[in-house]
């Protein structure tokens, strides 16, 4: 009796601990940003006046992808309290596309800083792109 109680808790552990990846997968939010002279256009999420709010506890995945008509070279880097993660340099050429992986609010963040951290002709349109925590989503 004893025996099966113990195999049945690590079955039951073992299917719990394959399915936490699946999960965490089809709960990211992925939200692409396409870098331009003109700023970024962004699609995966609503954004008003370089502003997004991602609710607290979402694991996020920000795609950059290269689409500068000017030829220049970005490298994004996103910071907060406790956290700053910098993509490596897209220039259209070596590199076409970076990301960005952090979970919102993770480190008691209340908002994060996107911006673009080499000089280049559209320098004023890719910077302070703000990313606001909001409340944590509510089981469905």
């Amino acid at each position: 009796m004893i025996l099966r109680i113990i195999v049945g808790l690590l079955l039951t552990s073992v299917i719990v601990a394959s399915e936490q990846p699946q999960a965490l997968a089809v709960n990211r939010l992925t939200v692409t940003m396409k870098v331009t002279a003109q700023g970024l256009s962004v699609s995966g999420i609503g954004m008003q006046d370089r502003r997004m709010t991602i609710p607290r506890g979402t694991p996020v995945r920000i795609v950059l992808e290269y689409a500068d008509a000017n030829r220049n070279a970005h490298k994004f880097t996103v910071t907060a309290k406790n956290t700053e993660i910098t993509s490596p340099v897209i220039d259209g050429e070596t590199r076409k596309t970076a990301t960005i992986d952090f979970t919102a609010g993770d480190r008691g963040q209340e908002f994060y800083r996107l911006s673009c951290e080499l000089p280049c002709i559209a320098m004023d349109q890719l910077v302070d792109y703000i990313i606001m925590v909001g409340p944590p989503r509510t089981a469905a």
